[in-house]
């Protein structure tokens, strides 16, 4: 009886084991692990390609950059001026509508002017350059609003660009376009190797909108003439680099 009552938590372990192992191993069988699916993909196969898409919109936005630049002998009266010159340019440009949240300083700047013919090239008075960005919401103002800025003083007239106030759905649809694009040139070059295309192993992404567009006018006129702005098409683009498994 001793021995008997002995042998039967013997018997009972090896039973419970016998039962966890098949069941770990019926578990394996019919429900791999992401990460055992993960070793079965080869990286030191892939295909590395980018794509582009472009999509094609009419701006709805004005950029500028207005200014004035002063030179005097003393530096107080410099800054004064340029001071007072700039309070009317932004007041020209409020009265042509632009709200004051879209008036911006860009740069506000002190330099020496120097007489660099003469011994030790000394100081003949002090340049002062403020400028302010500008944005117009109305594309068709925009000419206007540099007119009245010209008008107001503004001497530093350096560069117009265009943009779209919400690129969100162009952007989206640039995407798509770029996705299909780089899994294109993927299937072609896997086909071309006698290959077919595994996984994404990584991706990225980067855009750009439409490019400055200079303007030359500055002031001199006794009154400036409203210049015509031509909007014409931006373009959204959108890049992605995308790597490949390979079958």
């Amino acid at each position: 009886m001793h021995l008997r009552t002995r042998a039967l938590p013997i018997a009972a372990a090896i039973v419970v084991m016998a039962l966890g192992a098949a069941i770990v191993t019926s578990a394996l069988r019919e429900s791999p692990s992401s990460g055992l699916r993960a070793a079965e993909i080869d990286t030191t196969r892939t295909v590395s390609v980018s794509g582009i898409g472009r999509v094609t919109l009419t701006p709805d936005t004005v950029y500028m950059t207005l200014g004035v630049d002063v030179i005097d002998p003393d530096l107080g009266v410099a800054q004064s001026q340029a001071a007072t010159r700039m309070d009317d340019v932004i007041a020209a440009v409020l009265d042509r509508g632009v709200a004051q949240a879209d008036i911006q300083t860009a740069t506000y700047a002190i330099n020496v002017n120097r007489d660099y013919n003469q011994p030790g090239q000394p100081v003949i008075g002090y340049i002062v350059t403020h400028t302010v960005t500008v944005k117009v919401r109305d594309v068709d103002n925009a000419g206007n609003v540099i007119a009245g800025a010209v008008d107001a003083g503004a001497n530093n007239v350096s560069g117009v660009w265009f943009g779209v106030e919400d690129q969100a759905g162009a952007l989206a649809q640039a995407r798509e376009l770029a996705v299909a694009d780089a899994r294109a040139k993927a299937e072609d070059l896997a086909r071309l190797v006698g290959s077919s295309l595994g996984p994404v192993l990584s991706i990225s992404e980067s855009s750009s909108g439409g490019a400055p567009v200079p303007y030359d006018g500055v002031a001199g006129a006794d009154k400036a003439t409203a210049v015509t702005i031509n909007p014409g098409q931006t373009e959204v683009t959108l890049s992605v680099s995308v790597v490949y498994a390979l079958n």
